[in-house]
């Protein structure tokens, strides 16, 4: 399995230095149930097409977003979550960020987003005219300088939040954009998207996947990440 790092709450490191998360768990679970060894690869974003095609790894996770991009070489599993668009602040200047209107029209804007396609493709379409400060990961974001807000899902602005005092999580007003989260796989792995769908299935009907989501998602939005 292919995992970004430091994508909470899905794929982390936590205190102890252990791999750990909503998309971790539910991997051990998943090679559990198809009787195979589990083994877990970093991803570097700027090779993660050529990683997949050449089958360095059988599945990515790890709050995948589903992006047109990415259909075109790559297969998604069905849907297994989904959430609003978030931005990142200083929590003393929370009422700045209300209104996507009042946001878009601040002259000067800065927007930070860590070091993947994605997430700076997300970035121009929703702040055409702001200027974007990219940091490799948003562990380095207290750090950066000359931002405004950071973008990222609501669900991990939150808790990033949580973990970092002084910063606040904020769903502006009209914002609109919808994440899918979904394993990504080769574009002709036809049986593996079978059998995690089918593990989907079941794990969904069996409660398991609710639970996941009870304890490293909403969980951690409440009460700060996960260590375990």
């Amino acid at each position: 399995m292919g995992f970004g790092r430091d994508i909470v709450p899905f794929a982390y490191r936590n205190e102890e230095g252990d791999l750990v998360g909503y998309d971790v768990a539910c991997a051990y679970d998943m090679a559990r149930s198809l009787n195979v060894k589990l083994v877990f690869v970093p991803v570097a974003y700027h090779k993660l097409e050529e990683d997949v095609k050449q089958g360095i790894m059988d599945l990515w996770a790890g709050g995948v977003y589903v992006v047109e991009s990415r259909m075109l070489w790559g297969a998604f599993s069905q849907a297994y979550y989904h959430s609003p668009m978030a931005l990142m602040v200083p929590s003393s200047r929370v009422p700045e960020f209300m209104d996507m209107d009042e946001i878009l029209s601040r002259p000067n804007l800065a927007i930070a987003v860590f070091d993947n396609p994605v997430t700076k493709a997300l970035a121009r379409n929703l702040f055409p005219q702001a200027k974007q400060v990219v940091v490799p990961d948003y562990g380095h974001l207290p750090t950066a300088k000359g931002w405004d807000a950071a973008l990222w899902t609501l669900e991990q602005a939150g808790v990033w939040a949580s973990g970092h005092p002084g910063y606040t999580a904020v769903r502006p007003k009209h914002m609109g954009a919808m994440i899918t989260f979904a394993y990504l796989m080769h574009k002709d792995s036809g049986r593996m998207r079978q059998l995690v769908n089918h593990w989907l299935d079941n794990r969904q009907a069996e409660g398991f996947l609710a639970r996941q989501r009870a304890y490293w998602i909403e969980g951690a939005v409440a009460g700060g990440v996960r260590s375990r």
